[in-house]
């Protein structure tokens, strides 16, 4: 039986186990590679780990398409006479399923030999741990609660609301009755923040959800009242408003004010960025500022994109990415260094810092945000992104 001896040949049989294509005698011949030493033990199963697989795809993804190919040929002897014979979408998608796998254990093998720094971060003892729920509430009368260390439970009383972390780590605002006469005539305002890497949910007195996204602020309410619900944020926010016809929903957010009765939708509203963002779901929602101030409605699908000379412009949006943060992920369509840098910075509290002209770069994926930042600096290493890292700093050179 003809045992598999090369990159391209191993890489081949892999490529068929994921696509469950195995004949009995490639089966055979891959399980003979696999136990023939602990290391192809252990890349066998790294390789097909569904989370690697999905991070290499994104690296194929953001790479220039021409240099892939001259790599995969390079590296897996791929002739001439193959890309002739073969269409070009045909060429890339092949690469993309099989000959990733073969770059993938070329890959590996070099980090095994420790030939370049940066194939060696993954290793590197000083890795930074992603973000989590992290947050600080300040209540009315000054008085600070560190939420990520607070146990599940009362927290505090506000007039007619009893303040707790419930089960699921959310701060949550339930109804009481037990408020004075003074107390019910006073409006108590609360403020949360988010820190650098850090993320939390609360649900607000009237029932609407709220995620708070790295360095973000919130301020609101203990208990709605009057005839409209306002809150004001700084940062980025996913809201899902409980629906009350009598009651508009507010969201202030710098100049800009968004408007609705019950919807779901995404306010991303940095100060170091370009432009800020609304991003409808579901529902409605109406947008003004001193420009507008007629409003312009929003229908599910849509965002309105608004730059610093206040001017608001309506496109079709990626929902799924815009909310991709809420739901663990980072998700990139071709999305330029600048603009992942700052999100990679917002969430690993790590400093990012640009030598010389800012590369050309576009990624294209998703990557969990669950991991280590060493395995998303390795998707920017495969995709030929110049960089070094000192402690929690990430100088990125076009050189």
């Amino acid at each position: 039986m003809k045992q598999p001896n090369h990159i391209f040949d191993v890489s081949n049989l892999i490529g068929k186990y994921l696509r469950n294509e195995l004949s009995v005698d490639e089966k055979e011949r891959l399980n003979i590679w696999i136990a023939e030493s602990k290391e192809n033990n252990l890349l066998f199963r790294r390789i097909t780990a569904e989370s690697f697989i999905q991070e290499e795809l994104v690296r194929f993804s953001a790479a220039d398409k021409s240099t892939a190919w001259e790599r995969i040929k390079k590296e897996t002897q791929i002739t001439e006479t193959v890309k002739r014979k073969s269409p070009l979408r045909l060429i890339f998608r092949y690469a993309a399923v099989i000959s990733l796998l073969a770059l993938t254990i070329t890959i590996f093998k070099i980090q095994q030999k420790q030939s370049t720094t940066n194939e060696m971060i993954a290793l590197d003892q000083n890795d930074v741990s992603p973000g989590g729920n992290k947050a600080t509430l300040t209540l009315a009368d000054g008085t600070s609660i560190l939420l990520d260390d607070t146990k599940n439970g009362e927290l505090a009383h506000q007039a007619n609301t009893v303040i707790s972390k419930n089960e699921a780590g959310q701060l949550h605002y339930l109804h009481s009755s037990k408020a004075t006469n003074s107390e019910l005539k006073e409006s108590l305002f609360n403020t949360i923040n988010t820190p650098r890497g850090g993320q939390f949910q609360l649900i607000l007195s009237d029932g609407t959800k709220v995620w708070l996204n790295s360095i973000s602020s919130l301020k609101y309410p203990a208990e709605f009242k009057g005839n409209e619900r306002h809150v004001v944020l700084t940062g980025e926010a996913y809201f899902e408003v409980a629906k009350n016809n009598k009651m508009p929903f507010i969201v202030n957010v710098g100049k800009t004010k968004v408007e609705v009765l019950g919807t779901h939708f995404n306010v991303m509203a940095y100060n170091d960025e370009k432009n800020s963002a609304i991003t409808l779901l579901e529902g409605a929602v109406m947008v003004s500022n001193k420009i507008s101030t007629n409003g312009i409605m929003l229908k599910p699908g849509q965002q309105a994109n608004i730059g610093k000379d206040q001017l608001i412009n309506i496109t079709e949006a990626d929902t799924e990415q815009s909310v991709a943060w809420k739901d663990g992920y980072f998700q990139f369509s071709r999305s330029n260094i600048e603009d992942v840098m700052k999100q990679l910075s917002r969430w690993y509290d790590i400093e990012v810092v640009f030598e010389g002209d800012v590369p050309k770069f576009e990624l294209v994926g998703k990557i969990r945000k669950s991991v280590n930042l060493s395995q998303v600096l390795k998707i920017l290493n495969h995709s030929n992104i110049k960089f070094r890292k000192e402690g929690r700093k990430i100088i990125i050179s076009d050189e």
